[in-house]
């Protein structure tokens, strides 16, 4: 009653009684919000974060807590062990991220605040590449090796783009070509080669090459050793048939190497005849012949003989008597000896001829 004021003469006043009110929690309002890092477009490869810009407005002053749910194309994705960012390689070109920011007090969510964001197309990754083979050579020509392909994080097929320079100037190749013909070389030039991967959208970075235009080792010449069946009165003759062949034209000169019986023989390097005093019957002759373009070396080609055996020289003879009667015994004798070259011991096989005819009696008997 203390808590009524008394008007005039207090006639006629009522003390009324009324139910309890219970006051409703206010839900806090939505948060202001943006992302944490400020770039024109998005990709598969960038880490998509948000922040709290404002805080939400609760008119209780309840203490205030947030959650966030993200979504790629509609579908809940969890961001991770930080709500309020969705890591790398989650949504890929095309997909819409979004995400939204739910203030909560200590009874009720509040109002969302959201962002969202179409995933723009992310360039492959740039390959590692090498020479296929090296030195790059006017000969060999030159060729990419593709050492560790490109990763594209959107799953894109990737294919190759190359521009091929030679003394600094773009060569007339199509861009998917890994490789330059030797006939566009030569030796001295400096090649490079920028490569890019393609993923139908983007290149990445570039990579590059290069590489000097080394000199070809010539191409070995085809040899012979002629006579094919040589003895020791016989001079050895090295011939070259068909000459060294070098790709870039230059003059070649050849190192000969004589070995006899597998003993190389000094005195003959880079001689083209054997002379007789150094033959001997039995003797295993070789001879290796490197081309030499006057800075590197080709391979060696060898080719071989066996010496042969020489005839013995025919003994000097004579019959006896000399004017013989029909009834006297024919008989020969040795003026000079048979000499053979080669030392070997000499055997005399006899054979009489009557009238230019064998006497193959008197062949075993004599006359």
């Amino acid at each position: 009653a203390s808590d009524f004021a008394v008007f005039g003469d207090g006639q006629g006043a009522r003390l009324l009684s009324a139910a309890p009110t219970t006051i409703q929690n206010s839900i806090p309002s939505a948060p202001h919000i943006s992302a944490k890092q400020t770039q024109a477009s998005w990709r598969a490869s960038d880490a998509i974060g948000v922040k709290i810009v404002d805080a939400s407005q609760d008119a209780d002053g309840d203490r205030l807590s947030y959650t966030t749910l993200w979504t790629i194309d509609g579908n809940r994705v969890s961001p991770g062990k930080d709500p309020f960012e969705l890591p790398p390689a989650q949504a890929h070109r095309g997909q819409i991220v979004r995400v939204d920011v739910i203030p909560h007090d200590d009874k009720d969510a509040g109002e969302p605040a959201g962002l969202q964001w179409t995933i723009a197309n992310s360039a492959p990754s740039a390959p590692k590449i090498a020479w296929a083979a090296e030195p790059v050579t006017q000969q060999r020509g030159a060729q990419v090796r593709v050492v560790q392909d490109s990763k594209d994080i959107d799953g894109d097929s990737v294919s190759y783009r190359l521009i091929f320079k030679l003394n600094g100037k773009a060569l007339p190749l199509a861009t998917d070509a890994m490789s330059v013909p030797g006939a566009l070389l030569q030796k001295g030039m400096s090649l490079t080669v920028d490569v890019q991967a393609w993923d139908g959208y983007d290149l990445s970075e570039v990579v590059a090459l290069g590489a000097k235009v080394d000199n070809d080792r010539p191409k070995p010449p085809q040899i012979a050793i002629s006579p094919t069946q040589p003895n020791a009165a016989t001079l050895l003759g090295l011939s070259i048939v068909q000459p060294a062949q070098d790709a870039n034209g230059d003059a070649i000169t050849y190192r000969v190497r004589w070995t006899a019986g597998g003993a190389p023989l000094k005195k003959l390097d880079d001689q083209f005849l054997v002379p007789v005093e150094d033959l001997r019957k039995g003797q295993r002759w070789s001879v290796a012949v490197t081309p030499f373009d006057q800075e590197a070396a080709g391979d060696a080609v060898t080719a071989e003989v066996t010496i042969g055996n020489q005839a013995p020289r025919a003994p000097k003879l004579a019959i006896e008597p000399q004017q013989p009667t029909a009834d006297q015994r024919l008989t020969y004798k040795v003026q000079e000896p048979a000499v053979d070259s080669d030392g070997d011991s000499v055997q005399l096989r006899a054979e009489w001829f009557v009238d230019d005819a064998v006497d193959a009696h008197a062949a075993a008997v004599g006359l």
